[in-house]
């Protein structure tokens, strides 16, 4: 057993202690100095965060890689012969486990007494899966509760190797249940892979609904990973409706699009991005439902009068449907404003 502290840095500031005993020396009788300085560095001692640490004959390890798109295979085969050295020159009461994770975890072997992999015979293959976990998205968040699931007692330890990208959940979120259950937490980290030249579709965002004969406004997020130029077009029911050119920064791009719908009804818009520098196609096209209700009339709301008639008269020379409405039938959401062209 000793003791070890979370904030060691705190510990120099008993270098003042001298400093400290002069100055109240002045002033104070020896007793009353000698119970300030006992005081102010049982408080330092207090910040530095003291705890008392056991030794254990056995520890069982929890081997956790990285598999996730943006860890390179030369990094994966690094932390594969990492793995394999450790479990070689292990302790033989010691035990181990180790996971694959990227959205989801794969555990190849779960954490427990190692005395079935002789030490002379343990060969690399740790994070060589034959069913890799989906690697378009990193969760550590969801790999370290995983972890702390498999070491109720806290007893134990896990070794994460990864390259601290989260595309998915907050690994800080976790850190709390560690500090509480005791379970020590190791980072091995891996180099990230260069990103390829990539230009990718990520969202259309579309009006909820619109009436026959309006014209509605959306955009495409587009995200490219760097500046390069490309091509967008646009279709209506695999029509060709809108052709644009468009020069790509870095980071995400809103690309805009305007055009009238004619008739009422269900259409499908879709759109595809085409560049020079672009390495997957898959994620190149997207489409959303593009509801168009019929002809929206005009809601006049107020006192029945003669005002207000000559109001409705005067739309429905134009040609305009009306509804009227009372003043306390005033549509409550703007859900049913939208049914409506014009109040």
């Amino acid at each position: 057993m000793f003791v070890n502290f979370t904030r060691p840095d705190t510990l120099y500031l008993l270098l003042l202690l001298p400093v400290f005993f002069i100055v109240f020396a002045r002033k104070y009788s020896p007793m009353a100095v000698l119970m300030r300085t006992l005081v102010f560095s049982l408080i330092l001692l207090a910040l530095s965060g003291p705890q008392l640490t056991h030794l254990r004959d056995q520890q069982t390890v929890l081997f956790m890689v990285d598999g996730s798109f943006s860890i390179p295979d030369e990094e994966l085969a690094w932390a594969d012969r990492f793995i394999g050295e450790a479990v070689r020159n292990r302790q033989p009461e010691d035990g181990f486990g180790t996971a694959v994770f990227g959205q989801d975890v794969h555990l190849q072997r779960v954490p427990g007494p190692s005395t079935d992999v002789p030490g002379s015979e343990v060969q690399n293959g740790y994070v060589r899966l034959t069913q890799r976990p989906e690697g378009r998205y990193t969760n550590i968040e969801e790999a370290l509760r995983q972890g702390l699931s498999l070491f109720p007692s806290g007893e134990g330890r896990i070794v994460l190797f990864s390259d601290g990208w989260e595309t998915q959940g907050q690994a800080r979120s976790v850190l709390d249940r560690y500090r509480e259950s005791g379970l020590a937490i190791d980072v091995v980290p891996l180099a990230p892979r260069q990103p390829d030249p990539e230009v990718a579709l990520i969202s259309l965002q579309l009006p909820d609904g619109m009436g026959a004969g309006e014209t509605f406004s959306g955009r495409a997020v587009v995200h490219s990973t760097g500046e390069t130029d490309a091509e967008i077009r646009w279709f209506l029911d695999n029509q060709l409706i809108q052709q644009n050119e468009a020069s790509l920064a870095a980071g995400y791009n809103h690309l805009p699009i305007s055009h009238t719908v004619s008739s009422q009804g269900m259409y499908e818009l879709r759109a595809e991005i085409y560049s020079p520098d672009d390495t997957i196609l898959d994620n190149n096209h997207l489409a959303e439902a593009l509801h168009v209700a019929g002809e929206r009339a005009v809601l006049v709301v107020g006192r029945t009068g003669p005002a207000q008639q000559h109001l409705v008269e005067q739309l429905a020379i134009l040609g305009v449907q009306v509804v009227e409405r009372p003043l306390d039938q005033f549509p409550a959401s703007l859900s049913e404003l939208q049914n409506y062209a014009a109040v």
